[in-house]
């Protein structure tokens, strides 16, 4: 997966949690792209079931993280500038229990 150095850097990132059926179909639906990306990252949290034999198809196309307890993903813009209380803001949401999901301006709902 490499790109010319004329386009965007393309990353997909998939936090799965013992998602072993669809999580096949989905890397493949990522990679048969007609632009694939340059990375593909599948972040493995709790991971309490062996994804490896989905993923094992996979080596060498796609970066796998296995992590416990990631309860939180931020996706931000090259020029995103945060204010100083925003993970603390973010991490307070999810501990009300509230869906922690960002907006275009990487605000967390409800803060």
């Amino acid at each position: 997966m490499s790109t010319p150095s004329s386009e965007l850097f393309v990353s997909v990132i998939f936090p799965t949690c013992n998602h072993t059926a669809s999580l096949g179909r989905a890397i493949d639906s990522v990679l048969s792209q007609d632009r694939p990306p340059d990375e593909l990252i599948v972040v493995d949290d709790r991971p309490e079931v062996d994804l490896s034999p989905v993923l094992a198809p996979y080596a060498g196309r796609i970066t796998v993280h296995r992590q416990a307890n990631v309860t939180l993903v931020n996706q931000f813009a090259h020029d995103a500038v945060l204010k100083i209380d925003h993970l603390r803001r973010h991490v307070a949401v999810a501990h009300r229990g509230l869906e922690a999901t960002t907006r275009g301006t990487g605000s967390p709902e409800g803060v």
